[in-house]
Parts: structure tokens; sequence; C-alpha cells
């Protein structure tokens, strides 16, 4: 979307603003010069960290990632598809020099900008870098040693000290230049389309159909040229080539888009894998079957031996009621329920009233039986206690230092679960932020914890 509005904003700053920058075209190079100095001084010191939210969204990426410099690239560039003497060639024709060194000023200011880190790595620790990210580095390098003599030799000072045969055969140079251009880009952005990310997605294709058809344009102008001797390309054609643009493009997005669902798919599928292996560390669930049987014998054994203790204690207490009866018919007591209770009570009577007459051993032995017999106070349970909530429900939030600037987060816990995890938007680089951010906060929430691996790189 960024790369759309700048190739929008250079169309209308070119359409309104071609008379000045003929006319002042120092002027213009020096406002170009104070922006690239700007991104090196600001990058430096961070302090785009303290831009205003609508700054940092809308405006620095338009200068930062090199977007305005690639639009005036672009018209450059589309200037020599449109036939001598169109009227296009008559707009841009008088200011294509001047466009191409305020776009190479645009351009040196974004290098130095992310040079300080990409460029300090590549040298310094290569290996760190991820692949696509070191490869669009290199590519970095050798478009700056192509641009450079391109750049000095667009001043007409230096234009007029040269052969014209010399001099054009060294801006044959810029076909090299934009087509390194696309693979920078595609390097930077196909693995984020690849994921599905709309963005990505979205700029690949704007990228692809403004090349790709150039291309094309450019190729069949040649063709004319070589067949007929005229590189008159008409409308009709570059109509034509721009619709086979768009028809590769809309091929080439929906591969990206199958290339996505696929990496979706397995994602998913590592997620649940990953889902089933977290529910063997959870207390009670995923234990295996074979362990599972064990238990249920372990259980099984127990409810046995529980079954053989109540058989004994059912026979105990049926021979304790043969006793008791035996017991009662030779004292002439009462041989219904409670007899042991009835024979203590009669026992403790005549005790009570005989005091001088000691207890036979048969009463002696009633006694101990009764005493035996009567059943025992069940103890009190105590009441279980109430579940407190470690975290009370609702939205923290949280802010911290990012590369590029200030991330805050919003964590929302419901019932002592981590249940959402956002982010608010931010200035890092999405290649980087997006996959660390869906990375990390999956593996927070399947967790439960913050003690995850963390993304880097």
């Amino acid at each position: 979307m960024i790369f759309l509005i700048s190739l929008v904003l250079a169309v209308l700053a070119i359409a309104l603003g071609r008379g000045f920058i003929k006319k002042h075209p120092v002027v213009c190079y020096c406002i170009a010069g104070i922006i690239a100095a700007a991104l090196a001084v600001c990058t430096a010191v961070q302090a785009q960290a303290h831009f205003p939210m609508w700054l940092r969204t809308w405006v620095w990426p338009v200068f930062a990632k090199c977007s305005f410099a690639s639009a005036l690239f672009v018209i450059v560039m589309y200037t020599g598809v449109f036939s001598n003497g169109s009227k296009m060639i008559k707009i841009l024709m008088p200011v294509r020099g001047e466009i191409s060194i305020i776009a190479s000023v645009l351009t040196l200011g974004h290098n130095i900008s992310y040079g300080q880190t990409y460029f300090k790595m590549l040298f310094v620790r290569p290996m760190s870098m991820q692949k696509n990210v070191l490869a669009a580095a290199a590519v970095s390098i050798v478009m700056i040693c192509i641009m450079l003599p391109l750049f000095i030799t667009s001043f007409p000072s230096v234009r007029k000290k040269m052969k014209a045969r010399n001099w054009k055969r060294l801006q044959r140079l810029a076909y090299v230049f934009y087509g390194l251009m696309y693979v920078h880009v595609m390097l930077l952005t196909v693995p984020g389309a690849v994921q599905g990310r709309e963005g990505y997605m979205f700029n690949a294709a704007i990228y692809t159909l403004v090349f790709v058809g150039y291309a094309l344009c450019r190729i069949q102008k040649a063709l004319m040229k070589n067949r007929k001797g005229n590189s008159k390309l008409t409308g009709k054609r570059q109509l034509a080539a721009m619709l086979a643009a768009l028809v590769i493009t809309l091929g080439a997005t929906a591969v990206l888009a199958g290339c996505g669902n696929s990496a979706a798919d397995s994602s998913d599928a590592l997620n649940s894998q990953t889902q089933i292996l977290d529910s063997f560390n959870q207390p009670g669930d995923g234990v295996p079957e074979s362990e599972k049987d064990g238990v249920d014998s372990n259980k099984d054994e127990k409810t046995e031996n529980t079954v053989t203790d109540d058989t004994v204690d059912t026979e105990k207490s049926d021979n304790t009621e043969e006793n008791g009866g035996e017991d009662e018919q030779e004292i002439g007591a009462q041989p219904d329920a409670g007899a042991a209770e009835y024979v203590t009570a009669a026992n403790t009577g005549e005790q009570e009233n005989n005091n001088s007459q000691p207890q036979t051993p048969e009463e002696t032995q009633q006694t101990e039986k009764a005493a035996e017999q009567e059943p025992e106070p069940e103890p009190e349970l105590e009441p279980e206690p109430e579940s407190v909530s470690k975290y009370r429900d609702g939205t923290y939030s949280g802010s911290g230092q990012g590369y590029m600037g200030t991330v805050s987060v919003s964590v929302t816990i419901s019932g002592d679960m981590i249940t959402g995890i956002s982010i608010t938007p931010h200035s890092d680089d999405p290649e980087f932020f997006d996959d660390a951010q869906s990375g990390v906060v999956s593996a927070i929430i399947s967790s439960q914890s913050t003690g995850v691996s963390a993304v880097s790189g």
C-alpha cells in the first residue's frame, strides 16, 4: 500500500511541479538531501520512536523504506516506453534527468539509514541474517555500485564532458538496475506473501504489475525497432502489454496465495500436534493407554480389597451377634436388638444397689463386649477452602522498547487464563516484527506462560 501511495504522490508532484523542477533543480536536490540526512540521523538516534503515530505510519515509511524514490525511478523507467513525439514524452523527457538525480539522493538516504544495521551485519556477522535478507542486502550493494555512476553522469555538467556513445552505453546499465530493484523488493516481500499476509501480497502484486508491464512494453518496442526500423509503440500495443502483465500478476498472486494456504494448513497441523503434546503435561490428561490400564487395574484391586474388608466386618458382626445371644440366654436378658446396652444398664444398676457384691467374670466380659460394640462418632469433615483467583479478570497493558520505537501490548485475563494478546501499531519493520509476534504470542497463549522461546534475526 505504501508503494501505491508513493506512486500516486510522485505522479502528482511531477505533474504539478515539473516547471519548478526544471527551473530550480538545485533547490530540489537540496530538499532531497535534507530528507536523506534526516533519515540517517533519525535512525541513528531512534528519534522516529517519538514521532506522532500518523507520522510514523504514513509519512516515515514513504521515505525510510525508499517507496517514494522507487516511484520516481518507475516514472523515469516508463519514460523510455512512450513513443517519440508523444505527449507523455514531451512532459517527462525535459525533467527525466532531474527526477533520476532526486531519486538517487533519496535512495542513498535509505541505504545509509538501513545500512546502519543490515550492511553492518552483512560484513560482520552475515550468518546471523535470514537468507532472504542476506540476499537482499547483497543485491543492495550491487545496486549502489550501478546507481552511483548513473547518478553522477545524470548531471548536465558531467554529461557534456562525455562522448554521446559512451554516455548512452553507460546508461544502459539502468536496465540492470531496474531488474535488481524488482529482485530486491521480491526478496523482502515474497516470504511474507507466502505466509498469507495481505499487505505483502498486495505489494508483491503491485510491483509485479509495474515491472512486468514495463518489461513487456520495452521488449515489444525493441522488437518493433529491429523489424521495421521504427521504435514507435502504439497505444494499443502498450495496452496489450499491460493486460498481459496483469494476467501474469494475477497468476503469480494466485500461486503465492496457494503457497500461503499451504503454509497456514501446515501451521494449523503443527499447532494441533503441539496441543496434543502439551496435553501430556497437564495433570490427569494425556495418559497413555498402557498406563491407563495399569491405573484401572490398581483401582479394581483396591475395590476388591474394600469388598473383602467389608465381608470380614460382616462376619465379625455375625459372630458378635451369636455370642451376644448366648450370653443373653444365660443371664435371662431380652434377645432383641440392643441387648448389650440393656444388660450393661442392668448390671450397672445392680452394682449401684449392691456395692459390696463384685461382678462375675461373665458380667465383666459382657460389659467389655458392649463397650466394643458402641459405634464410634464419625469425624467432622472440614469444609473445602474456597478457590481464590490469582489475577483479576480484565485487560492489562504494558510497553517496552522495540528496535525502532516503543511497542505497547494488551493482555486479556479471564479465569486466571491468558485469553488474548494484542499489539498496538508500532514502527518496527513488519517483515521481522510479524514473525516474532505470531511465534511468541501463540506460544504464550498455548503454554499459559511467558517462559517461551524468543524470535530473533
